[in-house]
């Protein structure tokens, strides 16, 4: 290993090491990120390392065969890894070491366990440790705390870490960045300055190319990140507006919000293109995002008007008063609809806010803030700051911020509910979802039914929380129902989202496309078969698109059928009865939505009696959700009260009763 000379002609000593990445821990059950996912964001990191001519050490464990040098806790449980010769020792495929790439083994859980490695380091004059690889509790837990004692400055690459046992994980994540290491995402870790000192500078600003899904071939501009200090001073500054904004009267703020909408309907046309150019969402449903984003802000501000004061009885009076200011952040896959979804209530109830929405549609959010303060929201009040997970962190964690409200995924709540944990501030998580549709064999779906059914499962290509992606059929009717569906997924039109016909669009990044079809290779190598697939015109740009895939032969149990995939695949799962497919259909972490096809009333008593979820859908119509009625996710799906209508109150609001 020799110093390496990185982009910015800086002499940097700089070196990857790549903990436990072999297959004997990839395929222990419970990992999150599931192997999948973490085998490719490893392979690219890995990748970046090698262009940027990062060096790559290579920390395994390895057993002899007969066992003895093993963990006292790996004997008494009787537990065989990672044992010299053994496939199991073996990284993945994708993995594995090139020739002149050092490997260092050990016994136990830090990597400097061996006693080379110190010394190996040193040598090559390697003072800063970027650490990925398995598992975030135990060995890189170990592996960060031993290096930072011995003088390293360490980054850790945020998502090419992964665990068993994610609850301990997230603890051990919040306890160690920011003390003995920094977190930040793979596409950060290679551009840090090695020069860390006390606190962690980065060359220039952070900043996110900005690509369209329709085109991802050019970058199309950056959107700067806050640094720290910047997220400091919005929360100060919120936390200072807040003060006069509390004291308005709730009259003022619902006329206000109602002034907003009206600007957002001004603005239709623009933001529809906005919405289409940024994540590439059909025209349709981008004008249906825009409508519920307007129908959030008006219930709120009814709300306002009516929610405020209730009595009781005998005088008694219940007051519903401001928290104060609220950390808000939103995803990008509805980057209209569930920012005004929060942004609405809060400022009803009198409370300031500060922003962090995804980066992939910096314009749409620059146009909600931009109208919100035409319609004379007073400044400081709601303030948008832009960045990534680090920047979420520091908003979380701020002392000015009194309550979080996040949308994201699964994982996303479960780290910020951890960094949430120790100053208990008030949370609300909507996550993700991983739906299924029961159809029973005494209801017949013609056609409109059936395109109906394909747009839930297909639209905006399958990235949507609320998204169909488990058909659980009854036995007597699956063979019909496959051969009716699939025709329909056949002829659904995928094109450029701009087009007024588009039915299906691109993903939201060529990643995430990789993404998608890492998951679906999984489940074809694991026995599922393709049973219809969209065409996908040829003449498309970018490398964004994945035609619609449906599946059958799928094991309920399997990695794409337990979790959210977000794309657009579809699988169907037979079932002989509907106890049986309530059994399948509840038998995943999430609970978000289920829908049932039926024409036998009993059997929608039932549904609703046993299924896990929290929005049901027994209409045998799309869903359309009412923005007065509670978006509720059940089990891993939502952490806290719901979001809309009256249950706004409940989170963005404290009772106060006056006798």
């Amino acid at each position: 290993m020799t110093m390496i000379k990185q982009t910015m002609g800086e002499l940097l000593s700089s070196a990857l090491l790549l903990v436990d990445v072999q297959q004997n821990f990839f395929t222990r059950p419970g990992l999150v990120p599931p192997a999948i996912d973490l085998i490719a964001c490893l392979s690219t990191l890995i990748e970046r390392a090698r262009t940027m001519d990062v060096p790559i050490i290579h920390v395994r464990t390895r057993i002899r065969p007969d066992g003895a040098d093993r963990m006292p806790h790996w004997q008494r449980q009787g537990i065989m890894a990672c044992v010299t010769g053994t496939p199991g020792y073996q990284p993945p495929d994708a993995l594995a070491a090139l020739p002149g790439e050092r490997i260092f083994h050990k016994r136990f859980f830090s990597a400097f366990g061996c006693a080379t490695l110190q010394p190996a380091l040193e040598q090559a004059g390697i003072t800063d440790l970027i650490v990925a690889g398995l598992y975030t509790h135990g060995c890189i837990r170990a592996t960060i705390l031993d290096a930072y004692e011995r003088g390293f400055h360490v980054r850790v690459a945020e998502d090419a870490i992964g665990s068993t046992e994610p609850a301990h994980a997230n603890i051990t994540r919040n306890y160690l960045d920011g003390r003995a290491a920094f977190f930040l995402p793979s596409s950060e870790v290679l551009r840090t300055s090695s020069s860390c000192g006390s606190g962690l500078q980065i060359e220039g600003t952070r900043a996110h190319e900005l690509r369209s899904p329709r085109n991802n071939r050019k970058p199309v501009g950056q959107i700067p990140f806050a640094e720290p200090a910047s997220v400091t001073a919005a929360c100060v500054r919120a936390s200072a507006a807040g003060t006069a904004w509390r004291e308005t009267d709730a009259r003022t703020r619902a006329n206000l919000l109602d002034r907003w909408a009206d600007l957002l309907e001004r603005d239709r046309n623009a933001l529809i293109r906005l919405l289409a150019e940024e994540i590439g969402k059909p025209r349709i449903e981008a004008l249906d995002e825009l409508r519920r984003a307007l129908a959030h802000i008006r219930v709120a501000a009814a709300l306002c008007r009516n929610g405020i004061e209730t009595t009781i009885t005998d005088g008694v009076q219940v007051r519903y008063r401001a928290l104060g200011t609220i950390g808000l952040l939103t995803p990008w896959n509805n980057p209209l609809a569930i920012p005004a979804g929060k942004l609405a209530p809060a400022l009803a109830f009198g409370n300031s806010c500060v922003w962090k929405p995804a980066p992939h549609a910096p314009k749409c959010a620059e146009q909600l803030i931009r109208t919100l303060t035409e319609a004379g929201l007073p400044g400081g009040v709601a303030l948008l700051i832009h960045g990534d997970s680090v920047t979420g962190k520091q908003l979380v964690l701020d002392e000015h911020i009194v309550a979080i409200s996040v949308t994201g995924s699964v994982e996303t709540g479960q780290r910020i509910t951890a960094l949430n944990g120790a100053a208990n501030k008030r949370l609300q998580a909507e996550l993700g979802g991983n739906n299924a549709a029961i159809i029973l064999d005494d209801r017949h779906l013609d056609e409109t039914a059936l395109r109906a059914l394909a747009m839930a499962v297909f639209g905006f290509s399958g990235q949507r929380c609320t998204a169909i992606r488990r058909l659980i059929v009854h036995v007597n009717c699956v063979e019909r129902f496959t051969e009716a569906f699939a025709r329909v997924v056949a002829t659904l039109r995928i094109g450029d989202p701009m087009d007024p016909a588009t039915e299906i669009g691109p993903l939201i990044s060529r990643e995430h496309r990789d993404r998608v079809i890492g998951r679906l290779n999984e489940a074809l190598s694991c026995g599922a078969r393709i049973v219809a697939e969209t065409r996908l015109p040829t003449d498309l740009p970018g490398q964004c698109w994945l035609a619609p895939i449906l599946l059958d032969k799928v094991d309920p149990q399997s990695l794409i059928a337990q979790q959210e995939t977000f794309g657009p695949i579809g699988m169907i799962l037979p079932a002989k009865g509907l106890d049986a497919a309530i059994d399948i259909a509840n038998g995943v972490p999430q609970g978000l939505v289920a829908a049932l096809y039926t024409a036998d009333q009993k059997s929608r008593v039932r549904f609703m009696e046993r299924i896990e979820a929290g929005i049901l859908n027994t209409t045998g119509k799309s869903l359309a959700i009412h923005p007065e009625a509670p978006f509720s996710g059940w089990k891993a799906s939502g952490v806290g009260p719901p979001e809309h209508g009256i249950w706004d109150r409940d989170f963005y609001a404290r009772a106060q009763v006056v006798y």
